[in-house]
């Protein structure tokens, strides 16, 4: 059973992981079988709610494709030549610069750890401020009621 690459129509072994053609991968896509399963929905209750519904559809896709050819055209044209390197310094860029992503163990670790001491320390400052005002209101008002009923 082979499968077919929506992007160039090359046919596609089952054990291929990208299209040896363009080098989209195939990992989701649909055995050329399954794609002669395919039914129209039931949902739909009038040619009218099929027609926006495709045209919705077709707008999307025309969206992905602009989309696509804009990331295409930010990567460089040979990716099979490119090395490591290059493309991990592309990456880079496009993330945000942080150590949970690092292939240091430590780093990532450290990272970890600091987000979870810095996400503790913002909420026990709002919980400790909270107690703090309810502390006040409670007390306040006992020590208040305290001083009304002493003797002048």
């Amino acid at each position: 059973m082979t499968k077919i690459c929506p992007q160039c129509g090359n046919e596609i072994q089952p054990v291929d992981e990208y299209c040896p053609e363009c080098g989209a991968p195939t990992s989701l896509l649909p055995a050329s079988n399954s794609l002669a399963k395919l039914k129209m929905p039931t949902q739909f209750k009038s040619m009218n709610e099929l027609v926006e519904y495709l045209y919705t559809v077709d707008q999307r896709l025309q969206a992905l494709e602009i989309e696509n050819r804009q990331l295409r055209a930010a990567v460089p044209s040979k990716a099979s030549n490119v090395d490591g390197k290059l493309i991990s310094q592309y990456i880079s860029h496009a993330l945000p610069q942080t150590n949970l992503l690092s292939p240091s163990f430590l780093k990532r670790a450290f990272a970890v750890w600091g987000h979870f001491f810095v996400s503790n320390l913002i909420i026990g400052i709002i919980v400790g401020a909270i107690y703090t005002c309810l502390m006040m209101v409670l007390f306040g008002s006992l020590f208040g009621s305290f001083m009304q009923g002493l003797p002048r």
